[in-house]
């Protein structure tokens, strides 16, 4: 989970940026200007290098659910979490990206590494579960689409360019904690969501061909980056622009209407991976594996399989799919 997961330059004319340590920048507190998308608004803060956004995303909330605002103070520069912001961490480069199932996720420079921090309303939390996943990975797919590439949705968290991993997303709901959370929202508890985020951008094939080399992961799929598809380098800047656009809006989307719904899921459909194909199926939790026919996506985003030709169709709502037989990663 794709590191995104979970914004590298968040326009950079926005605010000015200093040193507070050797190895990281923030922006200005004074100038760190929020800009409004779909009633949110966004604040981040770049580093040039960490060992993982995702990881210092955790550190935050899970203080911020013992009532300790210390680590987001420090971070953000401002007292209170608001109901009315979302917070990104962004990174040049992870030097230990965490990936889907606490698998490493390879980070160098030139890619996209994000973690967002949602407050999300707790009565909500069951959309995290079910949904966020997929609708996070929907919104990199329209970021791909806005570059003119027909990038596909491989379930649940993967996005693929020509049959190769071009990008993958982390979702971490929050703990059973609640985390403090001012601005007008009527006494409502919220949790604090974490959404990681990595796009490999300006990935080189060399790079990549390592990359996949020294995975040891039975389900790994070749990786591949915009670069390597178009065969020029891409403005990280103007992607992570996009990124933050397309999914504060679908978030909102999905927020709003308290289910994936008709009009994400009639997105989603036409670019899932493998429909009609046979793939293994397995689920890392419960250790469950089978191999069947993928039939694509139920009304609520959870994945359909016929399984040893039986009639009735199997549903799961968790786990990883690969095709069953060979596809051509050229």
């Amino acid at each position: 989970m794709l590191k995104v997961s979970c914004l590298a330059v968040f326009l950079a004319s926005s605010f000015s940026v200093f040193a507070s340590d050797s190895w990281f920048d923030r922006p200005d507190p004074g100038s760190m200007r929020p800009t409004s998308v779909s009633s949110y608004a966004l604040k981040r803060v770049h580093y040039p290098e960490i060992g993982s956004t995702q990881t210092e995303a955790k550190r935050i909330v899970s203080a911020a659910e013992n009532g300790d605002l210390k680590p987001f103070r420090e971070v953000f520069r401002q007292d209170a979490i608001l109901s009315s912001e979302i917070y990104a961490l962004t990174a040049t480069q992870q030097t230990q990206g965490v990936g889907q199932d606490g698998r490493v996720w390879a980070s160098p420079a030139g890619n996209v590494y994000a973690t967002f921090i949602l407050p999300w309303p707790a009565e909500q939390d069951t959309l995290v579960d079910k949904f966020a996943t997929q609708v996070s990975a929907l919104s990199v797919c329209q970021v791909l689409q806005s570059f003119g590439f027909s990038p596909q949705l491989k379930w649940r968290n993967d996005i693929l360019l020509g049959n190769r991993k071009a990008s993958g997303v982390l979702v971490e709901p929050s703990s059973s904690g609640v985390i403090p959370v001012e601005g007008g929202h009527d006494g409502k508890q919220f949790k604090g969501v974490i959404i990681g985020v990595g796009v490999n951008v300006n990935m080189d094939a060399a790079t990549a061909a390592e990359i996949y080399t020294r995975s040891t992961d039975e389900f790994k799929v070749p990786p591949t980056s915009m670069f390597i598809n178009r065969g020029s380098s891409f403005k990280i800047e103007e992607v992570m622009e996009k990124l933050k656009t397309h999914l504060v809006e679908n978030l909102r989307t999905l927020i709003d209407q308290k289910e994936l719904g008709s009009t994400l899921l009639s997105l989603m459909k036409p670019i899932t991976a493998y429909n009609g194909l046979l793939v293994d199926y397995f689920n890392q939790q419960t250790k469950e594996k089978f191999t069947g026919l993928f039939l694509g996506l139920d009304k609520d985003g959870s994945a359909m399989f016929r399984v040893d030709g039986k009639t009735d169709i199997e549903f799961r709502q968790t786990g990883r799919v690969r095709p069953s037989a060979t596809l051509s990663f050229s």
